[in-house]
C-alpha cells in the first residue's frame, strides 16, 4: 500500500569531532512526531532536501537484517520508508 508522507528532511553528515557510531543518512520528520528513515548513506540523493519540507510517496518496510536505527533522539516513533518519489512541499 502506497503511503504519502509530508514533513521535513533531516540529513546528517560525518562529524569528525564526535566519537562513536554516527547516523549519516536521512529521515523525514512528520508533524505528528513520527520519523521515517529514508536513507542510511551519507551521500544519498535525499541530502539535497535537508531542512526542507517535502511530500514523499512510497511504502513502509521493516529492516530484515544488518544494523539499523531503533530509536531517535527526542523519543519520536521511528519507522522505515522506501521512497518512490519525492518533491518539495507547496509553501503556504
Amino acid at each position: 500500500k502506497e503511503l504519502r508522507l509530508e514533513g521535513t528532511v533531516r540529513a546528517f553528515r560525518r562529524d569528525a569531532g564526535r566519537r562513536g557510531k554516527q547516523f549519516l543518512g536521512a529521515a523525514i520528520e512528520c508533524v505528528d512526531g513520527t520519523v521515517w528513515v529514508i536513507a542510511y548513506e551519507e551521500h544519498s540523493p535525499f541530502h539535497q532536501f535537508a531542512g526542507r519540507r517535502v511530500v514523499a510517496l512510497g511504502e513502509s518496510y521493516e529492516p530484515n537484517c544488518g544494523q539499523h536505527l531503533i530509536g531517535w533522539s527526542g523519543g519520536q516513533k521511528l519507522c522505515h520508508f522506501r521512497v518512490s518519489s519525492i518533491r518539495l512541499a507547496e509553501e503556504t
